[in-house]
C-alpha cells in the first residue's frame, strides 16, 4: 500500500531508489490432505462447555466437516481447527 514520501525542498519528484517494494506473501494454508488424518475415520472433539462431543469427518474432496451447528452456518469451527492443530 502506498504511503507518504516526504520530498526535500530541492526535489520535484521522489527518487525511485528510495522507495522499497514489499510483495505480498500469502500464508500457506493448512490443507487436510497434508495432515495425519484418515479419510474414513470419525474424530470426536469435545465441545468448549464439555460433556458434548462433535464428530469431525473428512469428505470426498478432502476437506473436514463437523457436526456442530456453527460449522453448518459458517463452514468453519473451533473443532476442526483444534483437530488440524493437534494432528500436525
Amino acid at each position: 500500500m502506498p504511503g507518504w514520501y516526504k520530498l526535500s525542498e530541492n526535489e520535484a519528484m521522489p527518487n525511485i531508489e528510495d522507495i522499497e517494494f514489499h510483495p505480498f506473501k500469502a500464508k500457506e494454508p493448512i490443507l487436510p490432505n497434508k495432515l495425519n488424518l484418515k479419510s474414513n475415520k470419525v474424530y470426536k472433539v469435545e465441545s468448549s462447555k464439555g460433556g458434548t462431543f462433535y464428530e469431525v469427518t473428512m469428505n470426498r474432496s478432502g476437506s473436514l466437516e463437523c457436526s456442530c451447528v456453527g460449522f453448518g452456518y459458517r463452514r468453519k469451527c473451533r473443532h476442526v481447527t483444534d483437530l488440524t492443530l493437534t494432528s500436525q
